[in-house]
């Protein structure tokens, strides 16, 4: 068999937009996924109800985000009770199995309503089921930490070959891509989220560069400036027997001293000003992380 040394394999359907109900409450959703019942295997999130391995097992079951478990049921216990999805094709309800703590803003993508993909033969169409270049899905592996990427280029090969016959390994591949190169280094068609630029990156560190470069000539000027008029004091404090390590330490306490002062002021005014820049840029900086994998894409 073919790429038998892959840890974890998992399947996540393009995020979909649907109404939900239960009861009274009634939302329209952005953030559904069909994924594979092994989706808790490659990725790590906080579980908060259920059982994380048979969660997914059965069709027309979900597992949600905390968010939406009080979104919907508010304080009551969400598992074993029905959502109702409405769709195209009529109104379908699923079971809840299991609650999440809500995807890190800094992920990889971002799911509120995850069903299992066993529900798959009941929702796609033949083609979505069993053609090889069909897009609906994101596909990801999770490898041993001693095989590298790399590796699985060769057999890729033999793969193409097997299943789309010699003609077409010309024109076909394979793609494998670290998860941690997506956000900064991936601009596919179809990215299951809008992804960042990394010569944006390059060039706001530049130009932060050269802005600190900038204050730090300005602080040496000013200060260049103050020696002179300070000078009567210098005097002043050898005449009164201050050696010359007694004012190297004052003036090195007092640039200690205002750079401490201006780090602090700085974090306030960047935590007072970061929703403003949230709402223009569009984006919601956060320091937490989350555990990823290697993912691939099928061209």
């Amino acid at each position: 068999s073919f790429f038998n040394q892959i840890e974890s394999f998992v399947r996540v359907g393009y995020p979909g937009t649907f109404n939900v109900e239960y009861g009274e409450n009634k939302f329209y959703e952005t953030r559904i996924s069909l994924v594979e019942k092994t989706f808790f295997d490659v990725f790590t999130y906080e579980w908060l109800m259920g059982d994380k391995k048979n969660a997914l097992n059965e069709p027309f079951t979900v597992v949600i985000t905390e968010s939406i478990a009080k979104k919907y049921f508010g304080d009551a216990d969400p598992i074993n009770k029905n959502l109702k999805f409405l769709t195209e094709r009529g109104d379908v309800e699923a079971r809840v199995t299991g609650v999440i703590k809500d995807m890190p803003d800094n992920a990889h993508f971002h799911l509120d309503i995850m069903a299992s993909m066993e529900s798959a033969p009941y929702i796609y169409n033949d083609m979505q089921l069993n053609n090889w270049g069909e897009g609906s899905s994101f596909s990801y592996i999770l490898l041993p930490e001693k095989v590298s990427i790399k590796s699985l280029n060769t057999i890729s090969k033999d793969f193409i070959k097997e299943i789309f016959g010699e003609d077409k390994i010309e024109n076909t591949d394979i793609l494998f891509q670290p998860i941690y190169d997506i956000h900064l280094h991936s601009n596919t068609r179809f990215e299951i989220e809008t992804n960042g630029n990394i010569k944006h990156v390059i060039i706001f560190s530049i130009i932060a560069f050269f802005i600190l470069l900038i204050a730090s000539i300005n602080y040496m000027n000013l200060a260049t400036a103050r020696s002179a008029k300070r000078s009567l004091e210098v005097g002043m404090r050898k005449v009164l027997g201050a050696k010359r390590i007694n004012l190297i330490i004052q003036f090195i306490g007092e640039a200690i001293i205002i750079t401490f002062i201006a780090i602090w002021l700085s974090i306030a005014m960047a935590d007072l000003l970061m929703p403003q820049f949230n709402s223009i840029a569009g984006k919601t900086p956060s320091a937490s992380s989350s555990k990823s994998s290697s993912s691939f894409d099928s061209i």
